[in-house]
């Protein structure tokens, strides 16, 4: 028997549904960007990369030591200077500086040393200031032509000097008396309006001859 039911037609999906849909937008949009230039990275490589390091000319060596020697002063280049003068301000707050003798036609002193000990002077460490030494020196102190830097505190150095004054005075008071006194068997050296012996005082630089 046959079947006279009417076949049903498929119906076809319209061509635009049947082809796959691609991001042609996107990708153009991706294509018209402007590509990133990897400057960030090139920038990085250059700043690790070591510093190439050149020898210096003759001109930039001088510069470079005369800086360095004008930063000590130019008084320093001055043949006829004083080498025992240090920098003003060089002295810790409540320590006094002084050169002090060390040695003598190249030989030390023992007792000498063990009374500036007695005194309060120790030597100055040459490593609070190098600079005072030439770079390659292997001491522990500062030396200066038998010489040595030394200190001890303000309040004991201001003591020492005041006895030291006291004696000088007790010194010039003793010699005034001798003066005004007589010796015995001769005739006295006093009278009525005072004594027969004129002491006079005045105070002079003494000068230093030059050579």
């Amino acid at each position: 028997m046959n079947d006279t039911s009417p076949r049903r037609r498929r119906q076809r999906r319209p061509l635009q549904e049947e082809q796959p849909q691609t991001e042609q937008p996107a990708l153009q949009t991706v294509s018209n960007a402007p590509p990133e230039a990897p400057a960030p990275m090139v920038a990085a490589s250059a700043s690790q990369a070591a510093p190439v390091e050149r020898e210096m000319s003759s001109i930039e060596r001088a510069r470079l030591r005369s800086a360095e020697l004008m930063e000590h002063g130019t008084d320093t280049l001055d043949d006829a200077i004083d080498e025992f003068a240090l920098p003003p301000g060089i002295e810790p707050d409540g320590w006094i500086y002084q050169w002090r003798r060390h040695t003598v036609h190249g030989q030390e002193d023992p007792s000498y040393a063990v009374q500036l000990d007695m005194k309060g002077w120790q030597p100055v460490p040459v490593s609070r200031h190098p600079e005072l030494m030439p770079k390659d020196y292997s001491g522990s102190t500062i030396i200066r032509k038998g010489q040595l830097l030394m200190e001890r505190p303000k309040e004991i150095d201001d003591r020492a000097r005041m006895l030291e004054k006291r004696k000088a005075l007790d010194q010039v008071r003793i010699k005034e008396d001798q003066l005004r006194s007589a010796p015995p068997g001769t005739f006295e050296r006093e009278q009525q309006t005072g004594s027969l012996a004129r002491i006079g005082r005045k105070y002079e630089p003494i000068l230093v001859p030059k050579d």
